[in-house]
């Protein structure tokens, strides 16, 4: 509590993302929540903010109507998500996002280059995450044509 005051009497902004909620909006496919939720993470600073938006913007190219806007709001997403992958190779969520969006990303876009050494990644780390994302990796393979639920006792 004394480290939230102290941040907002420095100016700082301290925030802990709700990441249960962000994996919940992810696997709907709802423009209006994924909207709202984009304004929510553009509004905070948290260490893995870059990362959560640019999937967020990925996904919600794969639902907006107009193929111009699909393009350039896919290719906003995927420059802050690589980004923040280079910037983290070790980080295991990252991969995971981004194995979320490789593996539902047209093929066209060539957005599928990862897939493999992503789930290697995501299965040999699994045991490091934190429960909130193991939950939602658990979620995942339960649809997912390259993770499955046995992967993940």
């Amino acid at each position: 509590m004394l480290n939230i005051f102290a941040g907002i009497i420095s100016g700082q902004s301290i925030a802990v993302y709700d990441k249960e909620n962000f994996y919940k909006i992810f696997s709907k496919n709802d423009l209006a929540l994924i909207s709202a939720e984009l304004k929510t993470i553009q509004r905070s600073d948290f260490n893995e903010k870059e990362a959560f938006e640019g999937a967020l913007l990925m996904k919600k190219a794969d639902i907006i109507g107009n193929p111009k806007d699909k393009l350039s709001v896919f290719k906003e997403g995927n420059a802050k998500l690589e980004h923040a992958i280079k910037s983290a190779p070790d980080n295991t969520e990252y991969r995971f996002l981004r194995l979320m969006i490789q593996e539902k990303a047209p093929k066209f876009l060539g957005y599928n280059k990862n897939i493999t050494e992503d789930k290697s990644f995501i299965t040999t780390n699994y045991k490091t995450l934190p429960a909130v994302v193991k939950e939602a990796v658990k979620n995942y393979s339960k649809t997912s044509s390259v993770l499955t639920p046995d992967m993940f006792p």
